[in-house]
């Protein structure tokens, strides 16, 4: 059960946990995600719908990850879709 409500443009197929934390470019949120074979834990971050410059940075950012997949130093690009609104998203693994 989450012990927070979901801020607008959280991403449907994924329960939040608790907020994380915040900056610049939006949220972190602590989130977790079920799915058939069971559930597993990320990180959350939800880009802040007014900062046109923060869309290009968190843009760049998703290309990084996905380009730097698999590295042992950088956590995973689990998911992400730049297209939702009101506010973009990336969800990355969650390291305890």
């Amino acid at each position: 059960m989450s012990s927070a409500a979901p801020p607008p443009g959280f991403p449907s197929d994924l329960e939040p946990v608790r907020k994380l934390g915040a900056g610049g470019m939006g949220e972190v949120w602590r989130a977790r995600q079920t799915h058939p074979g069971g559930s597993r834990e990320v990180a959350l971050k939800l880009l802040d719908p007014t900062g046109s410059r923060s869309f290009e940075r968190f843009r760049r950012e998703i290309e990084l990850l996905l380009r730097v997949d698999r590295h042992p130093h950088i956590v995973r690009l689990l998911a992400a879709d730049l297209d939702a609104r009101p506010r973009p998203w990336l969800a990355m693994e969650r390291i305890a």
